[in-house]
């Protein structure tokens, strides 16, 4: 997906604790952007002369698909509630769709925020050279400041798409499985919907992979409806 530098084998790799440049992190969030295709980062497009003669054309081949368009989806659905409800809340680009991850190392040496649309792909890394601390940057407010105002004038007169999106089960499935409302999710488990649920009753939606959602929850068994856990093909 991009990332060409050497990763350490620890139980904290899944935090981020092995450094990669900003370039290789904006070329890994690449295929959620484009529907799970891999992309190889350059400079130059192409070269022309003033009368339009081309000089360079860029020719790199495309890496093909490296993430299956069910999990582009379900990453894509996860990133969005980052800058809906999470670290990059702040964030604006009216009209878009747009997901993205917040980043703030320890004592604040680094700040950054991927973020992208449909159209566009853009990091923002904040820290100082000697990689002495900042003055408490963090990720989610400098960083994603400085992404909105530029997203923003990058979207100008770009016709707005939303993000790649997919089933997240089975094609046998009868009912689409694509951003369901919330009240079909819950029904899908509890049998009710959200208006018939106490006020006091929290919900948060999470995202699995198919065939690996919980069938626990504090104690009390979900009954499989055969669309949370798996397609009526078994897979």
């Amino acid at each position: 997906m991009g990332i060409k530098s050497e990763l350490q084998i620890n139980p904290s790799i899944a935090l981020g604790t092995s450094e990669v440049t900003p370039l290789e992190l904006v070329t890994a969030y690449a295929p959620f952007a484009n529907g799970g295709i891999g992309v190889t980062p350059h400079v130059i497009t192409k070269v022309t002369t003033a009368s339009g003669k081309f000089l360079y054309q860029d020719k790199t081949e495309a890496l093909g698909r490296v993430i299956d368009p069910p999990y582009v989806a379900m990453m894509n659905r996860m990133m969005q509630e980052t800058l809906l409800t999470g670290t990059a809340r702040k964030a604006e680009l009216p009209g878009w769709q747009a997901a993205g991850k917040t980043g703030t190392s320890q004592d604040f040496r680094d700040a950054w925020f991927i973020g992208y649309t449909s159209h566009l792909v853009t990091g923002v890394w904040l820290g100082n050279d000697d990689n002495s601390p900042t003055k408490k940057a963090s990720g989610g407010n400098l960083p994603v400041e400085i992404w909105s105002h530029y997203m923003t004038v990058a979207h100008q007169g770009v016709e707005v798409v939303d993000l790649p999106s997919g089933r997240w089960s089975g094609e046998s499935v009868a009912l689409e499985e694509v951003a369901k409302p919330l009240d079909d999710l819950i029904g899908i488990f509890t049998g009710t919907t959200r208006h018939s649920l106490s006020t006091s009753t929290k919900i948060c939606l999470a995202i699995f992979a198919w065939g690996c959602s919980p069938t626990t929850h504090s104690g009390i068994r979900l009954t499989s409806t055969g669309r949370s856990c798996r397609s009526r093909s078994g897979r």
